[in-house]
């Protein structure tokens, strides 16, 4: 979901300090204190979230990927 206000934000420091650094971008999209996709409410996980992508959900996303390379690695 769009955030206008991060967005201005992000426009506001890129006009006072110039370029911004893709990890600058990053840390504000992310971990801004009010806005930030981690900071700000709402659900982070789940059908109305994110997909589940951890090793730490099911063992499958992390043998899934070793087999992957496995195979090619063998070929």
């Amino acid at each position: 979901m769009p955030k206008p206000q991060l967005v201005a934000a992000i426009k506001n420091e890129i006009a006072q300090a110039g370029p911004m650094p893709f990890a600058r971008f990053m840390e504000l999209a992310l971990y801004h204190p009010e806005l930030g996709y981690y900071s700000s409410p709402g659900e982070k996980i789940g059908w109305k979230g994110d997909f589940y992508t951890s090793a730490s959900v099911h063992c499958i996303f992390r043998e899934w990927p070793a087999m992957g390379i496995a195979f090619y690695a063998c070929s």
